[in-house]
């Protein structure tokens, strides 16, 4: 069962400068790929919809920052001007 969609108001009432970096689709697909998630997936964890994860990585949609900071929960790291990775594990 996927999680409860809510407000993004309720899950993240506050950005840093640093997380409004807009991070590319491409970026987005990289990360679903190194964790094995499909669009719905990602939707489901991001407590947005499929097609809005369709969207940020064809780069048309602003809600790259919620999608982000998923992927680092789920372990993937953005480094800046490199790929991205996993985290690694101590």
């Amino acid at each position: 069962m996927a999680p409860r969609r809510l407000p993004i108001w309720r899950i993240a009432p506050s950005f840093s400068l640093k997380e409004v970096k807009m991070i590319i689709g491409e970026q987005v697909r990289a990360a679903r790929t190194l964790l094995g998630w499909s669009q719905d997936k990602l939707a489901a964890h991001a407590h947005l919809t499929g097609s809005t994860v369709s969207a940020v990585e064809r780069n048309k949609a602003g809600w790259a920052i919620m999608i982000r900071r998923t992927l680092q929960k789920a372990g993937v790291e953005f480094p800046e001007g490199e790929p991205v990775r996993m985290r690694k594990t101590r």
